[in-house]
């Protein structure tokens, strides 16, 4: 209920009451029918009966499609997986006019898609070693908000990894970037792995001058395992990005971007702090 129109909707009743019914009219730009209504409805329902009703139809339009057609539409989403609404609406109008069947075109095929509780989406069958078919479990795994940006140092760090080749071999770069303050760590390590992101974050903490809540990575592998773990034990929120939106950890992207293109070091020109550390056992060459 929008209770600020109904609320002056009485103040325009009580200006009638002590100014007059024209005086009203005037100030309300409202016939005079439309006063009598609102005293009426006051009187009758109080705050509720002025509130503002709904101006849809009474008798809304119901979609008329047989039930056949609908079955064939998964029949083809299911033969040829989450095929589209205009490859589907190609292939049912043959099958609808040979039965003298009306056929519904691509829009309306998408509403139908929609409509269904499964969106008549089918996943890939995942076998097991022996071929024999398995469920398939998701992790349902947390996700960045819409529209949010980190307000302090810490309340938001991107991380990221690069690969690299000089000189016939492969390099790879693990780089930490905070949000808000632009202060960055990076290291080289031997292989992209769950324990080197590990051994990664536990120098950041030493590095950092802040401390970090929460973590942004994408979905690789070095991202999960110890590294998830250590952040769990640590009470840091590790929210993931969604599969193909780097856009979501910007920072951290484009904390990589001047390694991708030849830099030595890991964008020296928006950190405040580069760091590339290395230990015997992992060398950067």
């Amino acid at each position: 209920m929008n209770n600020d129109i109904a609320k002056q909707r009485i103040r325009t009743l009580e200006f009638r009451d002590r100014h007059g019914l024209e005086a009203a009219l005037e100030r309300s730009g409202k016939c005079r029918r439309t006063l009598y209504s609102w005293r009426r409805r006051w009187r009758e329902r109080g705050l509720i009966g002025l509130a503002p009703e709904s101006k849809g139809p009474r008798q809304r339009r119901r979609r008329n499609c047989l039930a056949e057609v609908i079955e064939r539409i998964r029949h083809y989403r299911e033969l040829l997986p989450n095929l589209g609404k205009e490859q589907v609406a190609v292939l049912l109008l043959p099958w609808c006019k040979q039965r003298g069947l009306g056929c519904p075109g691509a829009a309306a095929v998408g509403r139908l898609i929609g409509a269904a509780a499964d969106n008549m989406r089918g996943s890939k069958l995942a076998l097991t070693a022996k071929g024999k078919p398995k469920a398939c479990r998701r992790q349902s795994v947390q996700r960045r908000p819409k529209g949010y940006r980190p307000q302090r140092s810490g309340e938001c760090v991107g991380l990221d990894a690069i690969e690299r080749r000089m000189g016939g071999l492969r390099r790879y770069i693990l780089t930490c970037i905070d949000e808000v303050s632009d202060h960055a760590v990076a290291m080289a390590v031997p292989q992209i792995s769950s324990q080197a992101a590990k051994r990664f974050f536990e120098a950041c903490f030493k590095l950092t001058p802040f401390n970090i809540q929460q973590v942004i990575t994408d979905s690789g592998s070095e991202c999960k395992g110890e590294f998830d773990q250590l952040l769990k034990d640590s009470n840091i929120v590790h929210p993931w990005t969604y599969p193909k939106t780097p856009k979501m950890n910007a920072h951290g992207e484009r904390s990589t971007a001047p390694s991708k293109s030849g830099s030595s070091t890991a964008t020296r020109a928006r950190c405040s702090t580069t760091w590339l550390y290395s230990t015997k056992n992992w060398p950067i060459g």
